[in-house]
């Protein structure tokens, strides 16, 4: 969210007494909103039905972006629709909502050595290597973002859903 918010000088706001911090922007005339939300990832669900409702968006229009320990550093993959596949910020989504319309991007953070534990893993910045390739997996995650904002999911699920060599 970050990398998008300053390709696109988005500012973030905080509306009073709310769990999240929004921004919009515009690619190509075609208006956008990127949303951080400021609850545990656990409850990220929270202020989805809210959100959905303060910008008339549907949820078939909603992308989510979340790490995912079984891709690789560097890739992305996207699914439109689906189950929560174990991610309790999806999970909490999910239960906020009546249906599960909405996109998924996920961002390859590889699995942990078996000495780290998951959350320290997650929680943690890569190094070397690790990192140059994790920030590559952040720009190509911004790039399919730009993707199904001005063209289609189906067209950033073709460009991004590749392995990387």
């Amino acid at each position: 969210m970050d990398r998008i918010a300053q390709k696109y000088s988005i500012n973030f706001k905080k509306p009073f007494f709310k769990k999240y911090l929004y921004g919009r922007g515009q690619l190509h005339g075609k208006e956008f909103i990127i949303v951080k939300p400021l609850t545990y990832m656990n409850n990220s669900g929270f202020v989805i039905p809210g959100l959905l409702k303060k910008f008339r968006i549907p949820s078939e229009k909603m992308v989510v972006i979340c790490d995912n320990m079984d891709l690789p550093y560097g890739m992305c993959r996207i699914k439109k629709k689906g189950s929560g596949g174990g991610h309790n910020g999806l999970r909490s989504i999910d239960s906020f909502m009546e249906g599960r319309d909405y996109t998924r991007l996920f961002v390859g953070v590889s699995r942990p050595d078996r000495s780290v534990s998951i959350i320290d893993h997650v929680l943690s910045v890569p190094d070397g290597s690790d990192f140059r390739d994790f920030m590559n997996g952040v720009d190509r995650a911004s790039g399919a973002v730009e993707t199904i904002v001005d063209k289609s999911v189906e067209e950033a699920m073709h460009e991004y859903n590749r392995r990387i060599t």
